[in-house]
């Protein structure tokens, strides 16, 4: 399984948060997507609104979290 680039990753969700195109906002997320281990990976619809480009964001958020900690209590 790839490494999660947490920093990279955070970064790339800001930007995307932030990126007023919705095209841009897709792409991004497309993206970020890719750079997540495939059990983390979202399935995406065929019709993408902003507003489901957000609440992706968020579950991706809560994912990369709760693999960071899975990583740590391991350790």
């Amino acid at each position: 399984m790839p490494k999660i680039r947490h920093n990279e990753l955070a970064e790339l969700i800001r930007r995307c948060r932030y990126c007023s195109d919705v095209d841009d906002k897709v792409k991004l997320l497309y993206r970020i997507n890719v750079m997540l281990p495939k059990s983390t990976q979202l399935e995406f619809p065929s019709l993408i609104t902003k507003n489901y480009v957000n609440k992706a964001l968020d579950i991706i958020e809560e994912r990369i979290d709760v693999t960071a900690n899975r990583a740590i209590t391991t350790q």
